[in-house]
């Protein structure tokens, strides 16, 4: 039997001044010289000592770019683009790549033609390189993904294919950008998981999940509510444990307080309702969530046939009327919104290693 092409890779490594871990991520993925691979970097106007660390790095491999961005999603958008390999994924410029995690992701997608996105197991790691514990991992299951995004981003790889077909991720979203992504690409095809450790993805104080939790639960509750029809108890749960830590005199000093409370795993599915009311950050980017991508609002033909998947392309995404508290304040992109032309440092051709 004939072997099939070998799948190229193009890895996007989003950007913001993270001057003392992006060495070591772009290291993890040029030391995989077994495949064929491009790196692209997509940095957002770094002022602390990036730009020098990318210039310092020669292999043709790797190209970056540097100008002003509207954030994660508007940079790995950006970089999904301009790639030419058949798998795509994005690994963040704090996060690296284990020692042959993209042979052995290669070797799966040439020995299963029918697999166009796979993820696998990621630790936990600290500033410091220490490992944590190990990412809670669990094979795809539309109803358990509904509660708890299981899928570790740094482990993910996606054909180019499925991308093109699912459409760029959303640039509204902060924190859950990854998770509705990966309910998108369900609607299309099979996920597929391994059992061997790819990544490591670092967690501190200051990275987004750890400092904006809140917004990030909000989101989730909207995008689970949005593919799965429902609010899962567990993400009610998660708002009312956040709304107390937010303001534990409001909920926890008096007993009136403390039955609000308690009522907020009730009363917080019927507040998700769509809404043309302007109230707060999270009204105005669950509007925008409510129109899918442009590339997936037409009907698409699916690339792998599956029994009862359907796109949800008709269907409207529920907006919280949750109130808006202090630290919900939309967060500044990597930089303004002008029309800065960008900065094409260095373009490169894919490698082809033996």
């Amino acid at each position: 039997m004939a072997k099939l092409p070998r799948p190229t890779f193009t890895i996007v490594m989003p950007s913001l001044n993270q001057a003392r871990f992006i060495r070591r991520a772009i290291e993890s993925v040029l030391l995989h010289h077994h495949v064929e691979l491009e790196l692209i970097v997509i940095d957002g106007g770094s002022t602390d000592g990036t730009l020098e660390i990318l210039n310092s790095i020669d292999d043709p491999r790797m190209s970056f770019i540097s100008g002003k961005d509207r954030g994660q999603a508007d940079a790995i958008n950006l970089g999904f683009s301009r790639a030419r390999g058949d798998i795509v994924a994005w690994l963040n410029s704090d996060d690296e790549y284990v020692p042959g995690a993209l042979e052995h992701v290669e070797k799966i997608f040439r020995e299963d033609p029918d697999c166009c996105a796979l993820y696998g197991q990621v630790d936990m790691i600290d500033e410091q390189g220490k490992v944590i514990r190990r990412y809670p991992t669990k094979p795809w299951n539309p109803s358990h993904m509904a509660r708890k995004c299981y899928v570790s981003q740094p482990s993910v790889f996606i054909r180019r294919d499925v991308y093109e077909t699912c459409g760029p991720l959303h640039t509204n979203l902060m924190l859950c950008l990854d998770y509705e992504y990966w309910h998108r690409v369900a609607q299309i095809c099979h996920w597929r998981t391994t059992d061997r450790l790819l990544a490591l993805t670092r967690i501190y104080p200051s990275t987004k999940t750890a400092s904006r939790r809140a917004r990030g639960i909000v989101e989730g509750c909207c995008v689970s509510r949005f593919y799965s029809g429902r609010l899962p108890l567990r993400w009610s749960v998660k708002y009312m444990f956040r709304r107390a830590r937010l303001h534990p005199r409001r909920y926890l000093a008096t007993p009136w307080g403390f039955l609000s409370w308690l009522s907020i795993p009730l009363f917080l599915p019927a507040r998700i309702k769509p809404t043309d009311q302007p109230h707060g950050w999270s009204q105005r980017f669950l509007r925008q969530l409510e129109s899918a991508p442009e590339s997936i609002r037409r009907d698409v033909p699916r690339l792998r046939p599956r029994e009862n998947a359907r796109l949800r392309v008709n269907g409207t995404l529920a907006a919280v009327t949750a109130d808006a508290d202090s630290e919900h304040a939309d967060m500044p992109s990597s930089a303004d919104t002008e029309n800065t032309p960008e900065i094409v440092v260095r373009a490169s051709q894919p490698s082809r290693s033996s």
